[in-house]
């Protein structure tokens, strides 16, 4: 099924055939072809690149979508080159959009792995191959995307304290209050983060919608026996903030219409129940 990816598909993609609708419900009632666990995941489908230096470069892409297809194991995965990058996944971006942040993290944190989720299939096709033409190029081997829902299937991808960062940035609002519950932070979800991140492990979280803000707010305070937010002026420092107002698709078009942008970081606290 790798037919896809030629030379042309190589070169970085055109955001103008990739465009899709911003919204979706992730509560819809939608099948996904997801793994069985993490223990299920033959990890250099989704990092193909990562061992090119020895290997070469891999014309490949595993994204879950129709265009680039993954088949998961039935079986366990015993492969120590997925174990190794297994074990090096540490950051994940949440609804990465056209995938600004990813490239970001990349280049930042070249010794870590990157993780990318989105559930629109355009626009994770749209960032597969946007990743596989900078590693052509020999940048971009530590970052990849696949398709998935989040609100159902985070577990299914990630482990116990795996996480170092999970970034959600400029998440849908969903706006009507009897779609709050479809919202990326709630109180479903925020125990979920807990469960994925390490002691010390952080959350940024960034939007454009004040009302959100607010919002993420109140519900991330409401576990206080689980996170603790970092004062904004310890943050000053901080790349990443930063990085989620400045680098992705949306920042950027809040910092176009000088919009403000809002963020808060928590840090997990405790790592047993």
């Amino acid at each position: 099924m790798q037919d896809h990816v030629n030379d042309q598909v190589i070169k970085h993609p055109q955001k103008k055939y990739y465009r899709q609708r911003a919204h979706c419900n992730p509560l819809a009632d939608n099948f996904m072809i997801h793994p069985l666990s993490p223990d299920y995941i033959d990890w250099e489908l989704h990092y193909p690149n990562y061992y090119s230096d020895q290997e070469g470069f891999k014309k490949e892409l595993h994204l879950n979508t129709k265009k680039y297809p993954i088949k998961y194991n039935e079986n366990k995965i015993l492969s120590e080159k997925s174990a190794a990058i297994s074990k090096n996944l540490k950051i994940l971006d949440i609804g990465c959009g056209y995938g600004g942040l990813l490239v970001w993290l990349s280049g930042h944190f070249k010794d870590k792995l990157s993780l990318g989720l989105e559930i629109r299939e355009k626009v994770t096709n749209y960032v597969g191959e946007r990743i596989l033409s900078m590693q052509q190029n020999g940048t971009g081997k530590n970052i990849s995307v696949v398709k998935t829902n989040a609100m159902k299937y985070l577990p299914n991808y990630i482990t116990k304290h795996q996480l170092e960062m999970i970034f959600i940035c400029f998440p849908d609002p969903h706006f009507k209050k009897r779609n709050w519950r479809r919202r990326i932070v709630s109180y479903s979800t925020v125990p979920l983060y807990w469960y994925l991140l390490q002691e010390g492990g952080l959350i940024y979280i960034v939007t454009d919608v004040y009302d959100y803000y607010v919002w993420a707010v109140k519900v991330m305070d409401t576990y206080k026996t689980l996170f603790e937010r970092i004062p904004d002026d310890e943050l000053s420092s901080d790349p990443c903030v930063t990085a989620i107002k400045t680098s992705t698709e949306e920042a950027k078009k809040v910092e176009r219409s000088n919009s403000p942008a809002y963020s808060c970081v928590y840090k997990t606290i405790s790592v047993e129940f």
